[in-house]
């Protein structure tokens, strides 16, 4: 199953019994980034009842359930993303207590719900482990490879024009190898970066 990932926060809000639940899905690339998202959401939603919470990063997963019945919230929240493959996020629901106690199983089910939703009005997009290259070239061949690019989804960027041209291209992983056996002699690979990626689209 591929890696997935959102690229922008989007939200979601449920009454229920005057508590008011309001969930929260963002990008996130570490626990420093998560840690500062979730304090900024602090200061966004005062005085809230609970901050409840589950993330999935490129290696570390957590969760909290913030005061809510022990690993009532926070763990099937990250279920939840599990489920779904995501990676490089975040997930906070921010309760605000009505004065009217939900019941474990509604409780849960809220939480859930309101989550679910949120992931709903997201865009997905596939994380497909890439390489960057630098690259210098003859115009004709740099030509070539710019109609490969356009025609193939790779990204060409950082163009710079003399009595060559020099720039980068960056290209699914897994294309790496047919790409070098159909570079022209003209045309060598001044540096190589593996640790990038590439965001597509996943068809709704």
């Amino acid at each position: 199953m591929d890696e997935i990932t959102v690229t922008e926060q989007t939200l979601a809000e449920e009454k229920v019994l005057a508590s008011r639940f309001i969930a929260l899905l963002f990008p996130c690339q570490n626990v420093e980034e998560f840690e500062a998202l979730l304090q900024k959401i602090r200061k966004e939603y005062p005085k809230a009842t609970h901050y409840c919470y589950a993330y999935r990063l490129q290696k570390e997963e957590g969760f909290s359930d913030d005061g809510e019945p022990s690993r009532s919230v926070g763990l099937p929240l990250l279920g939840l993303l599990r489920g779904k493959g995501l990676s490089r996020v975040g997930l906070v629901v921010v309760r605000y207590f009505g004065g009217t106690k939900l019941g474990l199983g509604r409780l849960k089910r809220v939480y859930q719900n309101v989550a679910a939703t949120a992931l709903g009005h997201a865009p997905l997009f596939s994380i497909i482990p890439a390489v960057r290259l630098l690259i210098e070239s003859d115009y004709s061949s740099y030509e070539k490879i710019k109609k490969e690019a356009l025609l193939r989804g790779y990204r060409l960027a950082d163009e710079s024009f003399s009595s060559s041209v020099r720039f980068s291209l960056l290209l699914d992983g897994t294309l790496i190898r047919q790409f070098e056996e159909t570079l022209s002699p003209s045309s060598r690979i001044l540096a190589r970066t593996d640790n990038e990626v590439i965001l597509r689209s996943v068809a709704s």
